[in-house]
């Protein structure tokens, strides 16, 4: 076969429902092969992962040899495309399949090919790919590693470069490609081809042809991409979602991504509080807050208001209630989901609260058990990171410990976390003669004292609370 010349020595892992897949197709005198990511994970001692698949057969092909099979059965992906997955019978695991190939693509980097060219040399099927490291292949029954562009040295020296020798070639075919460059860099720790990074800087207006979907799904990827792999040795130590964002900074993407970011470049801040302006400062909070995707967002956006606030009033003031319109905004056009957009716009909201750290504990208490322990813990986080991102040092230890101990009382569960946890309802307040609007007044402030005194929390004592209530 034509492509055993690209076969090296060395040999993989492969799960057993593959193998089973293999012989089904060595049945029909085929060679099935892994490709991509899983082998290239592999190779670096990574487990686990999607596993995609290539032979010389059409979906269609596959199709008609799967059909009858008491193991396998198929789900159609992209069937022009040869695309086609794969799915085990007896467990979850599947394959995504497609065919060894060749593609041409319209001016633009709008990422679908016009036209495809089924092949059986896999080098050719390997030059349509992004990325040398990402053009691995496997035999799917024997483990044996294919090497058709010399990629291997590329994976153990940690480069990232293209397929063909031209980057240019590869960024043509699909804008997102940048991204993706950046977000594998992040994710592995490796380093970027310097004429590769170049290209893509010039270039960097292709993603504007990039539907806001995939923009999204990337940046995402790469916001998280420093817990992606976590146990591997990365190469370069600068925290990998930070590296990320300084590089689609550097890139000239965040214009085509969040453009909004762009009014806090340069906008100066009170050297007694900040060594940053607004836009630094911004990107390292985001670099500060833990791996959760509305603390990253709500890193690099909770000042985003700052801007616009010293335009219309000379000062910062205010810049909170600013910054939720323009973060909804920019989320919205992202197409997050509406749990994430509320959860960034309330971060944002109140990131302010007790800036000072002279609002009283039992206030503090209450504020953070209305807005429930995820929410509150988030935003201790927030609030922790943002005094980080000034650069003059950490929060206030006294203001630090008051919010960790109000967290560390809600944590108990004694505390009734909403106004439904009161052991007395409304029926109760009728008996009372509390009625209507009266109802929901009455319950609010007997949740607000049951916070602070949860022992409280009996309907006897609730009754004489809201005897006294009523009559106030």
């Amino acid at each position: 076969m034509a492509n055993r010349k690209y076969k090296t020595d060395i040999k993989i892992k492969l799960p057993q429902k593959l193998i089973e897949l293999a012989d089904v197709f060595a049945q029909k005198g085929q060679e099935l092969y892994i490709v991509g990511g899983f082998v290239r994970n592999a190779l670096l001692g990574i487990s686990g992962g999607d596993i995609d698949i290539c032979a010389s057969l059409s979906a269609s092909e596959v199709y008609e040899m799967i059909k009858d099979s008491d193991s396998f059965f198929t789900v159609d992906r992209d069937s022009d495309l040869g695309t086609i997955a794969i799915h085990d019978k007896h467990s979850k695991q599947y394959f995504e399949y497609t065919a060894l190939r060749e593609d041409s693509y319209s001016e633009g980097g709008s990422h679908r090919p016009t036209a495809v060219t089924y092949v059986s040399d896999m080098k050719r099927d390997a030059l349509r790919r992004d990325f040398t490291i990402g053009a691995l292949y496997a035999d799917a029954k024997t483990g044996y590693v294919y090497d058709p562009l010399e990629a291997i040295d590329d994976l153990f020296k940690g480069a990232i470069k293209t397929t063909t020798a031209d980057p240019m070639d590869i960024i043509k075919d699909d804008g997102l490609r940048i991204m993706r460059m950046v977000r594998v860099a992040c994710e592995l720790g490796f380093y970027i081809d310097p004429k590769l990074y170049k290209e893509a800087k010039v270039h960097v207006y292709y993603l504007k042809d990039i539907a806001v979907e995939r923009i999204t799904e990337e940046l995402n990827k790469i916001i998280l991409s420093d817990i992606k792999y976590g146990s591997l040795d990365k190469r370069i130590k600068t925290p990998a979602h930070y590296r990320g964002m300084m590089m689609l900074y550097n890139l000239g993407a965040i214009e085509y991504i969040m453009p909004e970011l762009l009014m806090a470049q340069g906008a100066a801040q009170n050297k007694k509080y900040h060594e940053y302006d607004v836009l630094n400062h911004l990107f390292h909070v985001y670099k500060e807050v833990p791996p959760i995707l509305t603390l990253r967002l709500s890193g690099l956006l909770h000042d985003i208001g700052k801007p616009e606030s010293k335009k219309l009033y000379g000062t910062a003031k205010g810049h909170a209630t600013f910054g939720v319109d323009i973060a909804h905004s920019i989320l919205k056009r992202l197409r997050y989901k509406k749990t994430v957009i509320d959860r960034v716009d309330l971060l944002v909201e109140k990131h302010m609260y007790d800036l000072k750290g002279n609002v009283p504990y039992e206030e503090v208490l209450e504020f953070l058990c209305r807005l429930g322990k995820e929410a509150a813990t988030e935003l201790l986080q927030l609030k922790m990171a943002d005094e980080e991102g000034k650069g003059r040092g950490g929060m206030e230890s006294e203001t630090l410990v008051k919010w960790q101990k109000a967290l560390a009382q809600i944590e108990k569960g004694n505390i009734p976390t909403s106004i439904n946890n009161l052991k007395i309802n409304g029926n109760d307040l009728k008996e009372l003669g509390i009625f209507g609007k009266e109802i929901g007044r009455i319950k609010e402030m007997l949740w607000s004292h049951t916070i602070r005194h949860p022992e409280d929390n009996n309907k006897e004592m609730l009754i004489n609370l809201a005897e006294k209530y009523k009559n106030a």
